[in-house]
């Protein structure tokens, strides 16, 4: 029987947010794209909580104002009862996020990206790609009843958990299991989530708006030791029933079935390589405390497009792109293993049960940041470059390519910093002398800027001992 072959650039496994974000970028950039979502509609997931910063992520690949018209519900407090003795309504930062239901909000991104000239294929069962000896990459799929071939020449892994490129996932944290269910009250109007720590789990409950919600109870894996998984939808019910802030009356009845998924924090040892790039959980999973998931998946989507793009364009950058998106990657694990600890930690303080204690355990002790500078920096202050910063070339993201470029090293910094509001930083630094005044400096950038966004740039370097008073300059 002869096989239908598709020849595109790249081919996408998986149709999640990273995937559909990754081959809606990578279309806009004018490559062929082929999608294949195993999917025929978006399989039932638990809700998620969006933050508001997703927006101008978004809003690249054209889908800002979908989302916005969607009719997700926008909170603007969350009740939550973790360490303290009773629980409280706290408002969450910025502008209001969303709870979306994940069915509908990656059926938004997918048909974007359809829109956007991607070919997807649904539903379509990928198997194990296989690398052809002249370059690229063989995908045999399953779609209409029939077997096709895709061949393409670079490949991205969106099939998160089913990720099919071979290779090691690193767990970065305790095991951690969901299980979770939908509910639905016709009636029930609360816009509200809730999160409540008890004894040896936590919960986590969102409404998704028509009287539709989410419930999810993580637990160590250890729990459901001995206990029958066909009997899941009891423990269910029985483990809800131990959090005060869940009122089962209220939420309603299940709508579906209870489901059960690995929540525990992992990443890929082999983020991307000269012919691939692996996104959104394929790469990296992130603790569900994080509430980061999804944007962490569509910022990944982003990058992997131009990780892609110079693969493709400028091969002799290849290592700069593969450098750049692994230390994307393992910045992610590092923040948000210390962030989750973090959380884990303020309730340990409270209880010494060994769920809390081991997830605590992962904060990362490194030393403390030098504090920031209080006092004002002063136009007629002699100022110049701290002893403890440092230029080196590093690969940066410019536009829709990697590149190499001098960037600020510094303890009081994250990461290095190449460019500070869109101006690359080191041509100015090296403007900065000893012998001259924050005035001055801020004069000699004015062929580069505004001084309102010299003065602005200075006082940050100021603020961070990046730039000092020239007495106050460490010399060793």
């Amino acid at each position: 029987m002869e096989i239908a072959r598709i020849t595109a650039d790249i081919c996408v496994i998986g149709g999640g947010p990273a995937g559909s974000t990754a081959a809606c970028r990578l279309a806009s950039f004018g490559y062929r794209v082929c999608l294949l979502e195993r999917d025929a509609v978006p399989e039932a997931r638990s809700g998620a909580s969006l933050p508001s910063s997703i927006l101008p992520l978004l809003e690249v690949i054209g889908v800002r104002d979908r989302l916005e018209r969607a009719g997700f519900l926008r909170p603007e407090r969350i009740v939550v009862w973790w360490a303290d003795a009773r629980p409280s309504v706290r408002s969450l930062p910025g502008l209001p996020g969303f709870h979306v239901d994940r069915c509908r909000f990656d059926d938004i991104l997918l048909r974007n990206a359809e829109a956007g000239g991607v070919m997807v294929l649904r539903p379509a069962h990928a198997m194990s790609p296989q690398r052809l000896h002249g370059g690229g990459w063989q995908i045999p799929v399953r779609h209409d009843g029939s077997r096709k071939e895709i061949v393409a020449t670079f490949l991205v892994d969106a099939a998160g958990s089913r990720a099919l490129l071979p290779g090691r996932r690193i767990r970065s944290s305790a095991p951690l299991l969901s299980l979770f269910a939908h509910w639905h009250a016709p009636d029930r109007k609360q816009v509200e989530g809730c999160v409540e720590a008890g004894d040896n789990m936590w919960l986590w409950y969102a409404p998704l708006g028509s009287g539709k919600s989410v419930a999810a109870v993580f637990i160590d894996p250890k729990l459901l030791s001995g206990r029958s998984r066909t009997n899941i939808e009891g423990i269910y019910f029985d483990l809800l029933r131990r959090f005060r802030l869940f009122r089962e009356d209220e939420a309603g009845r299940i709508a579906g079935e209870v489901a059960a998924c690995d929540a525990s924090s992992r990443h890929a040892e082999h983020a991307a390589g000269p012919d691939f790039v692996r996104v959104g959980d394929a790469n990296l999973t992130l603790d569900p405390l994080s509430a980061q998931g999804i944007q962490s998946a569509v910022v990944s989507g982003l990058q992997a497009a131009v990780v892609i793009n110079t693969l493709a364009k400028h091969p002799a950058h290849a290592a700069d792109a593969i450098t750049f998106y692994k230390d994307r990657q393992t910045e992610k694990v590092s923040q948000h293993t210390a962030s989750a600890a973090a959380f884990y930690q303020e309730r340990a303080a409270v209880t010494g049960g060994p769920f809390w204690q081991q997830r605590a355990a992962a904060a990362v002790r490194d030393i403390a940041p030098p504090p920031l500078e209080t006092r004002r920096l002063e136009p007629a202050c002699r100022i110049e470059l701290s002893k403890l910063s440092r230029i080196e070339s590093m690969p940066v993201m410019q536009g829709d390519m990697i590149a190499s470029t001098p960037a600020l090293c510094h303890a009081a910094l994250d990461r290095p910093v190449a460019f500070l509001s869109e101006v690359e930083l080191v041509p100015l630094l090296r403007q900065i002398r000893s012998d001259e005044t924050a005035g001055s400096i801020v004069q000699a950038w004015s062929d580069r800027m505004s001084p309102d966004l010299g003065r602005n740039m200075l006082q940050w370097l100021w603020d961070r001992r990046i730039v000092v008073a020239v007495a106050d300059s460490p010399r060793t």
